[in-house]
C-alpha cells in the first residue's frame, strides 16, 4: 500500500513527476547514509569561498605580470605555478543539496529518558525493560542510576555536601563535617582534593579528621558565624509519603531534578512509595509547594477497553500496558465497582486514565492501538523457511533500538543463519532454487476490481528476517528488519532512474519528499471495526519544504500477500508482496468543492498544522471520520503514526528500484527501505515473475 503513491502514474504520477516540476538540489543520494569513508565528489559540491576567489585572480594576474617582465629581460622563461587554492570539499548535506530531517521526526530518544537523579541514593536496578514489568519494577527503573556510581559520582556526590555560603551556623559546621566522615573514605576525599585542585597540604599518614578539618577551612573557606539561625541554616531530613499513582506521576514528570539545588539531596524508594528529602527547611517548603502544585494538576479520564481486550485474546497477544504508561506518563488502573463491598469486587474493562494535563490521553490511546496491530486479517503472509536444515542456526540478534518502532524494541531477536568460517563461499542463487510455482500462486491470490478505482502491484523488499524469542517454538512472530547491511555503497553505484531522454544534472536534487500518516478504525468507539481496512494519508513536500495540503492522497489497503523466503546463506531475506489499493479522494483540481463528498477527511486536513520548522507547531487531530465504498455511514479512524519519507528513484536490471529513508520519530524509529517495484499495472504470468524474482535475487547476490 505504501507503494500505490510510487507506482502509480494514474494517482500520484510517479516520483519522477517531481523532477519534472523543476530543479531542486541534487542528493549525493544517500549522502545521509554515505559511510565517512565514502565521499561522493560532484561539481556541485566543491565550493570556493569568496575570497579564496579574489586570491586566485590575483594570483593569476600578478603571475602573467612577472612571466611577461621575464621575457622581456631574457627572452625567454618559465611561468610560476600558482598558489595553492582554498577548497572546501562538502557532502551533499553540508552544501544543502538533500533536505534536513525535521526536528520532529529525527529520532530523538532523550524525549521520553527520565535523567538519573542528582545524588540520590537508590538501588541498583537494572534499567531495561520487558513485557512482564509490573508497576513496582517500573517506578524502581525509573528513579535508577543508568550506571553504577563511579569515581565522578562520588567527587560529585563530595561537592552536593560544601555549603553554598561560606559563612555557616555552627551545628551546619558539624552537620557538614559529620557527613563527609561518615559517607566516604580517606582515599575518596584526598581524590577530590586532588580533582579540584585544592591546596591542601597531606601525606599518607594524615588521619581523616584532620584531612576533613583542612578541607573545609582551607578548601572551602568555611566560617562559623554566630549571627545565622541554626534552625535556617541546618539542612534536615524530610519524608513524603505518596501513593503509587502519585510517585507515578512525578517520576514520569521528570519533576525531580528541578527541585535540586545545591545542598539539596532525593532519595527515592519505589518499594516504600516514599520521597526522602535533605535540605534547608526553607528548601523543604519549597519543595512541598512544588508538590502540592503539582498534584493539582492532576487529570482522570475513563475508558472503555473491551473491545481492545477481545483483540488481545484473538490475536493471543498482551497489551503492552507498562512501556504505554511510561512513554505517555499516563497512569492506567482498573475501575472497581463501588458497590461492591467484599473481596469478589467485580472488575469491568473501564480503566481510568490519570495524567498531569488531559493532553497525554490522546498518546496513550495511540499507543494502544498501535501495538494492536489489528488489521492483519487483510494481509495474508506466507513463509517459505527450511526450518529442518540441520546446517542452519539461530543466532542472537542486537537490532538498534533506533530503527524498530517502540513497541518491538524490549524483544529479543533471533536469525536463522549458516554458520560462515572466514573462507565461507556460498553459490549464487537463481530463481528455480526457490519455490515459484507455489509464491506465484500465492502473489496473483488477489487481484485489483478492474470496474473499480483499485490497483494492484507486485513488488520485492530486502531486510532480516528476525523472530521473537518467546515464541520460538510456533515461530509466528517475526519482523522483517529493512536495514539491509552494507547496502550504502551498492546504492551510490546505481544510476537515477530518470525519464527518457533527460540527462543528470548534478545540481538538481532527485529526492522526493513525503509525509505518510497511518489509521485504523477506532477501537473505543466503532463496534465491527474487523470490517473497515486499514488508511493511509500521502503529502508531498515541496521545494521550500512546506506541507503541500492539495497533494494528498488517501488509500484503503483492500488486500496484501506476503510470501517471504528465509535465505540463511545471504546477507538478506526476500520478502515477496502483492498489495491491492483503491483511492478514497480523487486528485486535486483546483475545485473549492473538492473533498466535499468526504467532510471528515476535509476537517481533517484543514485543521491539521503541518509546519515541519518548528516542532512546537505541528499539530495533528486524533481521528478523522472517513466514508467508506459500500458502508452506508461514516466510521471513525484513529490516528496512528507518522512518518517523513525521502525516496529517490534508481535502477537496478533496467527495473526500478526504490530507496527510501523512513523517519518514524522517537517511537517509529529510523529505518531504511529497499524495493524493486514489478509492474504496476497487469498481474506477471509465471515467465514475468521468474524473471522478477532473478532480478531481486541478482540484486542481493550484489551485495556480498
Amino acid at each position: 500500500m505504501i507503494l500505490r503513491q510510487l507506482v502509480s502514474k494514474r494517482y500520484f504520477h510517479l516520483s519522477i513527476r517531481l523532477l519534472q516540476d523543476g530543479p531542486k538540489d541534487f542528493p549525493s543520494t544517500v549522502s545521509n547514509v554515505t559511510s565517512s569513508s565514502t565521499t561522493l565528489i560532484t561539481p556541485s559540491t566543491v565550493t570556493l569561498d569568496k575570497q579564496s576567489i579574489e586570491e586566485s585572480d590575483n594570483v593569476e594576474t600578478s603571475e602573467i605580470q612577472q612571466f611577461s617582465n621575464f621575457n622581456n629581460k631574457l627572452g625567454r622563461g618559465k611561468k610560476l605555478s600558482p598558489k595553492k587554492q582554498n577548497i572546501v570539499i562538502l557532502d551533499a548535506k553540508q552544501s544543502r543539496l538533500i533536505r534536513k530531517v525535521p526536528k520532529y521526526f529525527q529520532n530523538v530518544s532523550k524525549k521520553n529518558h527520565v535523567h538519573p537523579l542528582k545524588a540520590a541514593a537508590v538501588n541498583d536496578a537494572g534499567s531495561a525493560s520487558n513485557q512482564n514489568m509490573n508497576l513496582e519494577e517500573e517506578l524502581r527503573r525509573l528513579s535508577t542510576f543508568m550506571v553504577k556510581p563511579g569515581e565522578v559520582q562520588i567527587l560529585k556526590s563530595i561537592e552536593t555536601i560544601k555549603p553554598k555560603n561560606a559563612e555557616i551556623s555552627k551545628k551546619r559546621y558539624e552537620q557538614v563535617k559529620n557527613e563527609l566522615a561518615n559517607g566516604f573514605t580517606v582515599a575518596q576525599l584526598k581524590e577530590y582534593i586532588r580533582a579540584s585542585k585544592l591546596q591542601i597540604h597531606f601525606s599518607r599518614k594524615t588521619k581523616k579528621a584532620e584531612l576533613i578539618n583542612r578541607l573545609l577551612v582551607d578548601g572551602w573557606n568555611l566560617k562559623i558565624s554566630e549571627n545565622i539561625n541554626p534552625e535556617e541554616d541546618l539542612v534536615i531530613e524530610r519524608t513524603f509519603h505518596l501513593t503509587k499513582k502519585q510517585l507515578f506521576l512525578i517520576l514520569a514528570h521528570n519533576s525531580i531534578p528541578n527541585w535540586i539545588r545545591a545542598n539539596v539531596k532525593i532519595v527515592v524508594i519505589p518499594e516504600d512509595l516514599e520521597i526522602v528529602v535533605y535540605a534547608a527547611q526553607s528548601h523543604i517548603q519549597y519543595i512541598e509547594i512544588a508538590l502540592e502544585t503539582l498534584l493539582k494538576n492532576v487529570e482522570s479520564d475513563t475508558i472503555d477497553l473491551s473491545t481492545v481486550d477481545q483483540i488481545l485474546k484473538k490475536s493471543n497477544q498482551t497489551l503492552p500496558l507498562d512501556e504505554i504508561q511510561k512513554l505517555s506518563g499516563v497512569f492506567f488502573e482498573v475501575s472497581i465497582n463501588d458497590e461492591a463491598h467484599d473481596e469478589s469486587y467485580v472488575m469491568t474493562h473501564n480503566y481510568v486514565m490519570t495524567s498531569l494535563g488531559k493532553k497525554k490521553f490522546s498518546t496513550a490511546l495511540r499507543l494502544i492501538v498501535w501495538s494492536l496491530n489489528y488489521n492483519q486479517h487483510f494481509v495474508n503472509t506466507d513463509m517459505h523457511v527450511d526450518f529442518e536444515n540441520t546446517r542452519f542456526e539461530y543466532f542472537s540478534t542486537a537490532v538498534s533500538d533506533n530503527i524498530l518502532p517502540w513497541n518491538e524494541r524490549a524483544k529479543n531477536w533471533f536469525h536463522l543463519k549458516e554458520p560462515r568460517s572466514v573462507d565461507y563461499s556460498s553459490k549464487p542463487l537463481a530463481a528455480d532454487d526457490l519455490d515459484l510455482g507455489k509464491i506465484h500462486s500465492e502473489i496473483n491470490s488477489i487481484s485489483p476490481d478492474p470496474e473499480r478505482s483499485q490497483l494492484g502491484v507486485t513488488l520485492a523488499t530486502f531486510g532480516d528476517l528476525l523472530y521473537d524469542s518467546s515464541n520460538m517454538e510456533t515461530k509466528d512472530k517475526f519482523v522483517l528488519n529493512t536495514e539491509v547491511p552494507y547496502a550504502h555503497e551498492k546504492i551510490l553505484s546505481l544510476p537515477l532512474d530518470l525519464p527518457e531522454g533527460e540527462e543528470l544534472d548534478h545540481d538538481t536534487d532527485y529526492h522526493s519528499y513525503h509525509i505518510q500518516m497511518k489509521f485504523v478504525p477506532s477501537p473505543f468507539t466503532e463496534d465491527q471495526i474487523m470490517l473497515y481496512p486499514p488508511v493511509e494519508f500521502w503529502f508531498e513536500i515541496d521545494e521550500y519544504d512546506k506541507v503541500n495540503k492539495s497533494s494528498l492522497q488517501a488509500f484503503i489497503a483492500l488486500k496484501e500477500q506476503h510470501s517471504i523466503v528465509s535465505l540463511p546463506t545471504k546477507t538478506t531475506d526476500l520478502k515477496f508482496i502483492k498489495s491491492v489499493t483503491e483511492e478514497l479522494v480523487p486528485p486535486f483540481s483546483g475545485s473549492d468543492a473538492w473533498l466535499n463528498d468526504q467532510p471528515g477527511i476535509k476537517e481533517f486536513v484543514s485543521r491539521s498544522r503541518l509546519d515541519y520548522d518548528r516542532a512546537s507547531s505541528i499539530y495533528v487531530p486524533d481521528s478523522v471520520m472517513i466514508n467508506l465504498p459500500n458502508f452506508d455511514k461514516p466510521v471513525k479512524y484513529n490516528y496512528v503514526s507518522m512518518s517523513y519519507r525521502t525516496h529517490l528513484a534508481l535502477k537496478f536490471n533496467k527495473r526500478s528500484l526504490q530507496y527510501s529513508i523512513v523517519e518514524g520519530g522517537s517511537l517509529g524509529g529510523r529505518t531504511t527501505e529497499i524495493l524493486m517495484i514489478g509492474d504496476p499495472v497487469n498481474d506477471m504470468n509465471k515467465q514475468e515473475f521468474k524473471e522478477f524474482a532473478q532480478d531481486s535475487l541478482q540484486f542481493i547476490e550484489s551485495l556480498q
